[in-house]
């Protein structure tokens, strides 16, 4: 019995750090080991009162898999980022490969010249190990930024592990599990087994791991497909912005070479108002003229030439609304940022600013102001504006917007700042909206 014991408080743990590998949990650290230990004890206690209400331990074995299943899964369900059919797939997956890990430690012990329980319990727990490692270190990478895909596909992968236990529980309840019984060996979750079945067992397993790395294959391809789509979204946004900056850089040019061409007309007109005593209508004509020389003025925001040109950009949409534009850039010319991905955060998040303004009653003192500095190591991305009503954030503390397409800008920010592994902040406080970014040289 205390061996028993003695392997639950080794394999638990492991069966739930397996688990954290693959599982992206929404609490901190520390809230999450103390919830998977609170598990783990209640698990060890369920089999500790079965014990003293009389069950065998080969009776415990045979409700296993609800013993640790339901406690676990209810645990891992409360921490999971995301509750969806990849949480069930990888929970289930999990499940199955580690029954494969406790069965053929069994296995592995029959064959041994004197097997004990103290064999068993460290061959399980080498088992568990290497699955352990297997996960983190090749699973992992690959999974994680799959599994941020939402799909109704992974319901349909979630059947190879149902079918796997399926095909477990069909066996360990045979009919030939009553026969031939100087040949049976005991075995946990299967009640007995047989030596000459222990081939069926490895294809099983074989069948089931190339069915998952086949799984796997297909997520990490429309992962792929996946993230090809929001790169060209990117590039699309992000072009369709140069090209309207280019194409208002270009009125603005056709504007002042008219000007140049005809500021002697204007200079003669201006000469002749004044040598007729006409000064209010020279004084009116060079104020004209002036606010149409302004119109063609190209302001400078920073050394950055992209930040600079959207800017420009951003600034003359913020001015068409009556939206004060208010900016501090202290940033070099070049960033570890590319082009691509710093014009698509910035023009996202000024969109989303002037969009919000847009919408907010023209009686209020509406303004958005970018904040871009360096703070020794870190740039520090800080885009406000106000906001009247209310702003609901989803579970990953984004803000969830209220329009159909309006909300992918804040995806692809994420999606960025993901990727240079940048902290990214939206906050709404006291009718102020700020999205702050801070990411490393």
């Amino acid at each position: 019995m205390i061996y028993h014991y003695i392997e639950s408080l080794l394999t638990l743990p492991l069966l739930f750090a397996i688990l954290a590998t693959v599982v992206e949990f929404r609490f901190p650290r520390k809230k999450c080991i103390l919830l998977i230990s609170a598990a783990i004890a209640i698990i060890c206690f369920i089999t500790v009162a079965l014990n003293l209400l009389g069950f065998s331990q080969t009776k415990i074995y045979t409700y296993v898999w609800f013993i640790t299943g339901i406690p676990s899964f209810l645990c891992i369900l409360y921490l999971a980022k995301y509750r969806d059919g990849s949480f069930l797939f990888v929970f289930l997956s999990e499940f199955v490969l580690a029954g494969f890990c406790t069965i053929f430690s069994f296995i592995t012990a029959y064959y041994l010249p004197y097997p004990d329980e103290i064999e068993i319990i460290f061959l399980h727990f080498i088992f568990l190990l290497t699955l352990y490692l297997v996960f983190r270190f090749l699973f992992r990478d690959k999974y994680f930024p799959a599994a941020r895909t939402r799909g109704n596909l992974w319901y349909l992968y979630c059947l190879l592990p149902l079918f796997s236990l399926l095909l477990f529980k069909m066996y360990s309840t045979s009919p030939g599990q009553n026969l031939d019984i100087d040949n049976k060996v005991a075995l946990p979750y299967l009640g007995y087994i047989y030596p000459y079945s222990i081939p069926f067992l490895i294809v099983l397993l074989a069948m089931f791991c190339y069915m998952l790395i086949l799984i796997m294959l297909m997520i990490t391809y429309n992962h792929r497909i996946a993230m090809e789509r929001e790169e060209k979204m990117h590039l699309d946004f992000f072009a369709d912005t140069l090209n309207q900056k280019l194409m208002d850089t270009e009125e603005k040019n056709d504007s002042l070479r008219i000007l140049r061409h005809d500021i002697h007309f204007h200079i003669n007109a201006i000469y002749a108002m004044i040598q007729n005593n006409k000064i209010d209508d020279a004084k009116t004509y060079l104020h004209d003229l002036g606010v149409i020389f302004d119109q063609t003025k190209t302001e400078k925001y920073c050394v950055n030439p992209v930040i600079n040109a959207i800017l420009d950009f951003y600034a003359g949409k913020a001015s068409e609304l009556n939206i004060d534009f208010l900016h501090t850039i202290t940033v070099p010319s070049e960033l570890s940022l590319s082009d691509i991905d710093l014009g698509v955060v910035v023009s996202n998040a000024l969109e989303n600013s002037i969009h919000a303004c847009g919408k907010m009653p023209s009686e209020f003192n509406r303004w958005v102001e970018i904040k871009f500095i360096r703070h020794r190591q870190q740039y520090i991305l800080a885009i406000s504006n106000p906001y009247v009503g209310s702003i609901t954030f989803d579970a990953d503390s984004l803000p969830v917007s209220d329009m159909g397409n309006h909300g992918y800008g804040t995806k692809s920010i994420v999606a960025i700042c993901k990727k240079y592994d940048a902290t990214v902040d939206y906050l709404a406080e006291n009718g102020i909206f700020t999205l702050r970014i801070m990411f490393t040289e």
